[in-house]
């Protein structure tokens, strides 16, 4: 393994990155045309007892799972199964989002690439809702009254259900908007359970994660033969007036939408992985280019609001001295435009987009952020005009 000279530089980076967050820890690998160019661990994946952290460490990786549904989707169009391109209600009959023909016009396609044109669903938490009552973390916070009032989604056949009653105005047509769906692929994992006759978790594990000898990559940590190498979970709660980071040993897991963000790895697992995808040539990270662009003081009125959807995301757009801000998860960003209905902010060391979407009377209704559409609740709602 050859160690470069941006390393020091990095790994102080990424130390005052885990110090401003409070995270007890980190792992990262990366490998350039198959060989491991660099490897390191920080911090510690139980740090009440010190316990240190491994290439081989479990994580929970979240959407990432989301890869690899769709590695089993496309294996299974290999396969001659399955087209990409054909309707959801194929496989899914009794799917409804929106009336009838827009839902005969979803396609597999269209849930692979969070472009059915359902607007954001609030059924993950319900999804969850049996493994979040057994979270010791979630006991006595609000979280945990807004849990009681939830229903049970427990099996893809309740999912379908909740979604066909889901009164939502479609944000457009299938393919035309992108707006993240964790709902839609939660059904892809019964798409290939209704394809294959095996359960979504055998599937991938049979046909992605033994032939690539992923032995570290599970849905469930009590599968692994050793357990002791895994991560214990940690989580922000508020404690006598103080945002805190404490341990939360317990899993979430939601059965019914495994296919969108349950699965468990390790930095080695995932580069051997990640080979499945390696090209030839080196990838180029997409770089925002933007000349300046003046709105007037009345043009940026338009803008302000409160911005909701039904997942746990909501931002307000305030309006003062002339300048709008991005009002979120307790942070506030300056935003600059960069074209008609688009913002840029700076994040750390990173650019961000923000676009807003028009109704047909060109009435700004929608925005996006973090890959989904919110939709305008209210104008200068929680916002403030200073003059």
């Amino acid at each position: 393994m050859q160690v470069t000279t941006w390393t020091k530089s990095f790994e102080e980076y990424a130390e005052q990155l885990l110090a401003e967050a409070n995270a007890p820890g980190a792992a990262i690998g990366v490998a350039r045309g198959g060989k491991l160019l660099y490897q390191k661990t920080f911090g510690y994946r139980d740090r009440e007892n010190g316990l240190p952290l491994s290439a081989d460490t479990v994580f929970g990786i979240a959407s990432i799972t989301k890869s690899f549904t769709c590695v089993a989707i496309m294996q299974l169009q290999e396969a001659g199964k399955l087209s990409v391109h054909d309707p959801v209600v194929k496989y899914l009959p009794e799917f409804r989002a929106g009336d009838e023909e827009l839902t005969k016009r979803i396609t597999i396609h269209h849930f692979m690439t969070h472009t059915p044109g359902m607007a954001p669903l609030p059924f993950l938490d319900k999804a969850m809702k049996r493994s979040m009552e057994q979270d010791p973390a979630i006991a006595g916070t609000e979280a945990e009254e807004e849990l009681k009032k939830l229903p049970y989604l427990d099996t893809y056949e309740e999912v379908l259900q909740a979604i066909a009653a889901f009164d939502a105005k479609p944000l457009g047509e299938p393919g035309e908007v992108f707006s993240y769906n964790n709902d839609a692929y939660g059904l892809l994992g019964a798409i290939i359970e209704r394809v294959s006759g095996q359960t979504y978790e055998q599937y991938v594990t049979e046909h992605i994660l033994q032939p690539l000898g992923m032995q570290r990559t599970v849905f469930d940590v009590e599968a692994l033969a050793d357990k002791d190498d895994v991560t214990i979970l940690y989580t922000n709660k508020k404690l006598d007036g103080e945002n805190q980071v404490i341990a939360a040993p317990h899993w979430h897991d939601a059965p019914a939408m495994r296919a969108a963000g349950f699965l468990k790895s390790t930095v080695n697992d995932l580069l051997a992985y990640l080979e499945v995808f390696r090209t030839n040539g080196e990838g180029v990270a997409p770089v925002y280019t933007y000349a300046p662009y003046e709105l007037a003081d009345e043009q940026l009125s338009e803008y302000a609001g409160r911005y909701e959807s039904n997942e746990w995301l909501n931002t307000v757009i305030a309006k003062r001295d002339g300048q709008l801000y991005l009002e979120v998860d307790g942070l506030v960003y300056p935003l600059l435009p960069v074209a008609k209905d688009s913002f840029i902010f700076r994040r750390r060391d990173s650019i961000v987009w923000i676009d807003f979407f028009r109704d047909r009377e060109g009435e700004v209704a929608r925005m996006s952020y973090a890959l989904r559409q919110l939709t305008k609740a209210s104008v200068n709602n929680g916002s403030s005009e200073q003059q």
